[in-house]
């Protein structure tokens, strides 16, 4: 950490002496590639070489560091007494250090550090905003002039929306769930910037197009305009619910009937997809939203049509691992044929 400019801190990482392209094996191990302290914030996986290291290997030190910084001590005196803690509670409780850290802050170093990597927190951006929410949350200062929509945390009102926390980052958009004065609540989904804007604004039409139970719904003015909030064009949709990916990882495989259910609420999405001559491009996990509808049984929500407007001929946009493998050999995105979902 050092003094920037106005004498603000700023952190800076550094040693990469650890990390190495994939496939190649070092010919010193790890361990003797740092003081005594660093094994005490590695992933236990990766300093006992059980797995290759991958981005939750990361998200393991980056919630050590916060149970460092929230706590004051370090996360165990010993490689022995940090197993031992592991092996009883699967993960670092700040609570055993003090009652008086905030609760969401106790989870969320619980989710970065859970010995069983798949149940790690899947995204180590989301993970940081969810954090500084957490810790805004708790030092809560005086009401203070209305933030961006880009900077509002949880507890903040922005355009007469109360801001509940984040539900997701990415490289074109924040979005926000937020509460209306009456009652109701939203996603709020903001273009990071002007080159963005246009994708949002195409998201939009796009949405404007679509009325499906199970596609995520666009409120707002007739026009179907984004709103401008903060000078920056916004988004006002209704919630699609935890993600699907998020739901995986916490629960693991769904029953055959959830499955069977989620497979029909996806293809009838498609369907309205498929008539409204519109392409998702990027259908995954991550982008469709699991939750109750009317309070009784659990459905599915397709979101995100960021891509919806994108070239056809671009094949590259979209999660490789899940884009049509043809895709390519066609040289362009195109309507394929779509099963009716069962009625």
């Amino acid at each position: 950490m050092r003094r920037g400019p106005g004498g603000v801190p700023e952190t800076r990482l550094f040693n990469f002496q650890l990390g190495g392209a994939d496939g190649v094996d070092p010919t010193s191990h790890r361990s003797n590639l740092g003081d005594d302290q660093v094994p005490i914030y590695q992933a236990p996986e990766l300093r006992k070489g059980l797995a290759s290291p991958d981005p939750r290997t990361d998200l393991f030190s980056l919630g050590a560091v916060a149970y460092l910084v929230f706590t004051g001590q370090a996360p165990g005196t010993s490689l022995a007494a940090i197993d031992e803690r592991l092996i009883a509670d699967r993960h670092l409780d700040a609570r055993a250090v003090s009652d008086g850290i905030p609760e969401p802050v106790v989870e969320l170093i619980a989710e970065a550090t859970h010995t069983t990597v798949a149940l790690r927190f899947d995204d180590a951006a989301q993970w940081v905003e969810f954090l500084l929410d957490a810790a805004a949350q708790a030092t809560a200062a005086p009401a203070a002039p209305e933030p961006s929509p880009l900077d509002a945390r949880k507890g903040d009102v922005v355009a007469g929306f109360l801001v509940h926390g984040v539900l997701g980052h990415g490289a074109s958009s924040r979005v926000l769930e937020v509460e209306r004065d009456d009652g109701r609540r939203f996603a709020l989904k903001v273009s990071l910037g002007p080159d963005h804007d246009d994708r949002l604004r195409a998201e939009a039409r796009a949405l404007a197009r679509l009325r499906h139970p199970r596609i995520v719904e666009l409120e707002g003015p007739a026009e179907r305009q984004p709103l401008m909030i903060g000078g920056r064009p916004c988004l006002l949709m209704s919630l699609a619910g935890e993600t699907l990916q998020r739901e995986l990882a916490a629960h693991g495989a769904v029953s055959l009937d959830y499955a069977a259910r989620y497979g029909t609420d996806l293809l009838g999405a498609l369907e309205h997809l498929e008539e409204r001559e519109l392409l998702h491009r990027d259908i995954k996990p991550a982008n469709v939203g699991v939750g109750a509808v009317h309070k009784k049984a659990a459905s599915l929500t397709l979101f995100d049509f960021s891509l919806a407007a994108a070239d056809p001929a671009d094949v590259r946009v979209g999660t490789a691992a899940y884009r049509d493998p043809e895709v390519a050999a066609r040289g362009r995105w195109t309507p394929p044929p779509i099963a009716t979902a069962p009625r």
